[in-house]
């Protein structure tokens, strides 16, 4: 996120509700020890918006981006006694929440036409692997080897399995396939799946 923002392109507000996004998706997964802490994620977003806006070329003072530079050149100076900085700076540079709410305030006042709308995919945190919801699972957890897509969620073969009782036939494979008792073999299970395939396609028909 903080290579890839770029201020021509991305408004700053999507920059830093970037990670924050990012923190709270952390805590459906973890604790709040295993999240980007506050000071050191403040002083990286403040580094990067520092290169992007310390000095502005003639051609780049738009009145968005002069908002940016002015906040900057406050931040820079907050140690000197001889620079009072304006409260909604020093409101803005007290966490990285205080810093988006600022950004969106002055987005909102310039509305920048040159900068995307959308957020981009790389300021949305992306979770791969992401435990699929259990109202949508079916029993079969693993198999042993690479073993035919039949064996995935009934979310991944919607087209076969329409959601309900019938998706519970994945189920029963591993439960058919070991008789009621030990690990049936990988070609006992595949044998299995195949028949029970076909009688899922049928279901589905219907």
């Amino acid at each position: 996120m903080f290579s890839f923002y770029n201020p021509t392109v991305h408004p700053a507000h999507h920059f830093i509700a970037g990670p924050l996004a990012l923190n709270t998706k952390i805590l459906q997964y973890g604790t709040v020890n295993d999240q980007l802490a506050s000071k050191p994620l403040m002083d990286r977003l403040l580094t990067v918006l520092g290169l992007c806006f310390d000095s502005l070329q003639e051609g780049d003072r738009t009145p968005y981006n002069v908002a940016f530079h002015e906040f900057m050149v406050d931040y820079n100076n907050r140690d000197d006694a001889r620079v009072t900085p304006k409260p909604q700076h020093k409101d803005a540079w007290q966490s990285p929440e205080a810093l988006l709410q600022f950004a969106i305030g002055v987005y909102g006042q310039h509305k920048p036409e040159s900068l995307e709308r959308k957020t981009h995919l790389n300021f949305r945190p992306a979770v791969f692997n992401e435990p699929v919801p259990a109202s949508i699972q079916t029993n079969y957890t693993a198999l042993d080897g690479d073993v035919s897509s039949v064996f995935a969620t009934s979310e991944e073969n919607s087209e076969l399995v329409p959601y309900g009782s019938n998706a519970q036939l994945l189920a029963t494979i591993h439960r058919r396939s070991s008789g009621g008792g030990g690990k049936p073999s990988w070609k006992k299970i595949l044998a299995t799946a195949v028949r029970l395939q076909g009688e899922i396609i049928r279901l589905h028909v219907k």
